[in-house]
């Protein structure tokens, strides 16, 4: 038997009850096992749940055997459990902002949170609205000044926001639409840079003509596996493939 699950505080789960009388309680968004107990009473009259089903204005289970038994939380006995979830999609980017000492995550979906990393408290969450046919976020990076969040999609669109505010401050597409795997920020030379590896193994330099405002500056070849990370060095870049 599977009846859909909320519990008290809004999360919604699935309950899967056996016909040994255990019941077992998953996350319905990642399906992450959570808890699960058993029914030790004897169920008349073939000591089994026949049917179940979520009764949404009193926040129970109700089973039924030859009788209806109703199931609540309890608390006291932490028969289901929670876990601190961040984000409820797969998070993209983790970074430190140096000039508001915060912490900022972003998901697939763009959702963009703010946190203080002291006391892990959430201080702002802005979600994008979105349609079936929006394009998921593939990586992201903090701009130089560490004041402004840089994504870019699956569609190949790189776009820049005001993590603060949540407002998108201005998106392009390259002419090359090649899945951008990584992406970093970097001053080299007194100038800067937004550094893009591309799922065909190229790594191509954007620099910044204007505030937010990006133009291609050169193109490096030579790998032959995956470009895996980036990191810059005091001699300029130093790129890393799945190939070692």
């Amino acid at each position: 038997c599977i009846s859909d699950f909320a519990t008290s505080n809004k999360d919604k789960y699935l309950a899967v009850i056996t016909n040994r009388k255990e019941f077992r309680i998953w996350d319905s968004t990642s399906y992450r096992f959570v808890s699960e107990w058993s029914d030790t009473s004897l169920q008349r009259p073939e000591n089994l749940f026949s049917v179940a089903q979520f009764d949404r204005n009193r926040l129970s289970l109700v089973t039924c055997s030859a009788y209806p038994s109703k199931w609540a939380e309890d608390s006291a006995a932490q028969l289901i459990h929670y876990e601190s979830l961040t984000h409820n999609y797969q998070i993209v980017g983790c970074f430190y902002s140096k000039d508001y000492d915060q912490l900022i995550t972003c998901d697939s979906v763009c959702t963009i949170k703010i946190w203080d990393y002291m006391n892990g408290s959430l201080e702002t969450c802005h979600r994008q609205q979105r349609t079936i046919d929006s394009p998921r976020i593939l990586a992201s990076c903090l701009d130089n000044s560490t004041r402004r969040l840089v994504t870019t999609a699956y569609n190949g669109q790189i776009s820049i926001w005001n993590f603060n505010s949540g407002q998108q401050i201005v998106k392009f597409t390259p002419a090359d639409h090649t899945l951008i795997s990584y992406m970093m920020c970097a001053v080299m030379s007194n100038r800067e840079y937004l550094v893009c590896s591309y799922w065909d193994r190229r790594i191509l330099l954007y620099i910044e003509v204007g505030p937010c405002e990006y133009e291609l500056y050169r193109s490096f070849n030579g790998h032959k596996s995956d470009i895996t990370s980036i990191s810059q060095s005091m001699l300029g870049l130093v790129s890393g493939d799945a190939s070692g």
